[in-house]
């Protein structure tokens, strides 16, 4: 996959995804990423089960 910057590269990990949109909104570390991240998988997952 060619990206913009015309550099090859692989797609990112899950786990980096996930890192990357709790950062989205504002800067966190340590526990609050932690906990942000957590937060998120289980609404993910109440989410999908539901359906």
């Amino acid at each position: 996959m060619e990206r913009p910057d015309g550099s090859e590269g692989r797609p990112l990990s899950e786990a980096v995804l996930v890192i990357l949109a709790s950062l989205a909104d504002r800067p966190r570390h340590g526990y609050a990423l932690m906990k942000n991240i957590e937060a998120v998988s289980n609404l993910l997952a109440f989410t999908l089960s539901s359906d």
